[in-house]
């Protein structure tokens, strides 16, 4: 996707910390507006003034909003749309996550991780779709999880919600590509985000290298700015035949085949 001089602008859910805040920095830094949305005002404010403060040409919004609220979403397509006068690309990053065994799973606690990373996605891609299906252009990008393709336990309403979204991205594709929106998906692997705090910063942290040890490859959590500059690519640089693929970022997790 070229621009030229011509202003181009994001929105980012779950934009105020973890892989979305890093999404929104490296979007930012390449000269996007950038819009972010969360349900945590004071946060997503702290994360606009940061980089307001770094990029003074780039506009930053902030758009308080709960992605396990369907009105919440679609409004919050169309407030970016106004503030904007456009929408160029959107990434999907918004987080929710419980540990909980399939068995003692209840309607309430399969629909506040479901809403949130799946259907909450669904609303927010298809509002962002057909505008720029109108204008003839648009990248998509959804923040998937490698339990989308292997399932650890205690977490099937997570990884059958992640799964769903690698399937989502292949899905717009399908349908509006030929229109000009494309859709990709990021299979991430074990992050150190605010979401994973519990593991990183546990006191044991012979432990949390041990975990780490048998987790990947390079013996350690990604870093959000990694996922960032990934989806940077796929937003503003990666040329239109990468298209509907889920791309894993992992440290090599998936090569391993999960925890061993």
């Amino acid at each position: 996707m070229t621009a030229g001089d011509e202003r181009r602008a994001v929105l980012i859910t779950g934009g105020g910390s973890g892989i979305g805040l890093a999404c929104a920095q490296a979007l930012a830094a390449a000269g996007w507006d950038v819009a972010i949305s969360g349900r945590r005002t004071a946060v997503l404010e702290e994360a606009a003034a940061s980089m307001r403060g770094e990029h003074p040409g780039v506009e930053v919004a902030t758009f308080p909003a709960d992605m396990g609220d369907g009105e919440q979403a679609r409004a919050l397509v169309a407030d970016a749309i106004e503030r904007f006068g456009r929408l160029d690309g959107l990434v999907c990053s918004a987080g929710a996550y419980e540990s909980r065994p399939f068995d003692e799973m209840t309607d309430e606690s399969w629909d506040a991780i479901v809403n949130v990373l799946l259907r909450g996605t669904a609303i927010c891609s298809m509002e962002a779709a057909r505008h720029m299906a109108e204008r003839g252009a648009g990248r998509i990008v959804l923040i998937g999880s490698v339990s989308g393709f292997l399932s650890e336990p205690r977490s099937a309403h997570y990884a059958a919600s992640k799964a769903g979204m690698h399937s989502l991205a292949r899905s717009i594709t399908v349908d509006l590509g030929e229109r000009g929106v494309i859709a990709n998906a990021v299979a991430s692997g074990f992050v150190a985000t605010p979401m994973t705090r519990g593991l990183t910063e546990h006191p044991d942290q012979a432990m949390v290298q041990g975990v780490l040890a048998r987790l990947n490859p390079l013996r350690r959590a990604g870093r959000p700015e990694e996922l960032g500059e990934v989806v940077r690519y796929l937003i503003a640089d990666a040329p239109d035949y990468l298209a509907g693929a889920t791309i894993t970022v992992d440290g090599g997790q998936t090569v391993m085949g999960g925890i061993h």
